[in-house]
C-alpha cells in the first residue's frame, strides 16, 4: 500500500465524501416533515384568498428567522430545518383561525409574523424583524 502523499489525500477525499454524505442522510427526515408543514401552509394561506405578495411576505419573514436567503432552502442545515418546521406548525395555527374567523390574507400574515416573533424572543434575545404584509 503507498503512504505517498496522493494517499493521504485519497483518504480525505474519501473521509470527506463519506461526511457528506452521513449530514445528507442526517437531514433527510427533517426535509420529509419540513415539506408537508410547507405545502399545508401555502393551502390555508389559498383558501383565504392570498395574493401572491402575501407568500412572498411570509416566506421572507420564515427565512429571516431560519438565517437563510432566497433560494438557499434546498441547502438548508437540520437546525435550520428543525426551525422551518417549527414555524410552519406555528403557521398552521394561525392560518386555521384565521380561515375559521374569516381574516383577510393580509392579518393573517401579520398575525404569523407576530406569533413567530414572540416565538424567537423565547428562544433568542433578539427578536426577528416583523413583515409587512
Amino acid at each position: 500500500m503507498s503512504t505517498g502523499v496522493g494517499s493521504v489525500h485519497m483518504n480525505q477525499f474519501r473521509l470527506d465524501v463519506t461526511k457528506a454524505f452521513s449530514k445528507r442522510r442526517a437531514v433527510e427526515p427533517i426535509r420529509r416533515e419540513y415539506l408537508p408543514g410547507y405545502h399545508e401552509s401555502r393551502d390555508g394561506l389559498k383558501a383565504l384568498g392570498a395574493q401572491r405578495h402575501h407568500y412572498i411576505n411570509l416566506a421572507r419573514a420564515e427565512n429571516r428567522v431560519a438565517g437563510l436567503f432566497n433560494g438557499e432552502r434546498s441547502t438548508a442545515d437540520e437546525q435550520q430545518l428543525g426551525l422551518l418546521v417549527v414555524i410552519q406548525k406555528i403557521e398552521q395555527i394561525v392560518i386555521d383561525e384565521a380561515v375559521r374567523s374569516g381574516m383577510s390574507p393580509a392579518d393573517a400574515v401579520r398575525e404569523v409574523a407576530r406569533r413567530i416573533d414572540a416565538f424567537v424572543s423565547l428562544i433568542t434575545s433578539s427578536p426577528a424583524m416583523g413583515v409587512s404584509s
